[in-house]
């Protein structure tokens, strides 16, 4: 005789399904998890990169402004050279015409 309340008998099968879904269950648990440390690696290394290239930036306005700031001085230093070299020349010339001028008549 059967009773009204009599638990049904669980196949093999229906232990099989069971499984599947706690392991699918798992996995996609996993899934989720490893997805979120991704977004938040990737997060993390567009901040760096971001860092990094606004330091390149700033090293390169830097370098650009030394580099200015050599040519400027080595234009001066250009101009100053042949200035000096001029005064020379013509100091040099003043002084041969003196020395020339001093020399007694034979």
């Amino acid at each position: 005789m059967t009773t009204p309340y009599a638990k049904p008998t669980m196949s093999t099968q229906d232990i099989l399904f069971i499984v599947l879904a706690v392991c699918a269950a798992v996995l996609t648990g996993f899934a989720a998890w490893l997805l979120y440390y991704l977004v938040g690696i990737f997060r993390d290394l567009r901040q760096t990169s971001r860092a990094i290239h606004a330091k390149v930036e700033q090293l390169s306005s830097i370098l650009d402004s030394i580099r200015a700031r050599i040519g400027d001085t080595v234009s001066t230093l250009t101009l100053l050279t042949q200035v000096i070299s001029k005064v020379a020349g013509s100091w040099k010339a003043r002084r041969s015409k003196r020395s020339s001028s001093d020399l007694p008549d034979e």
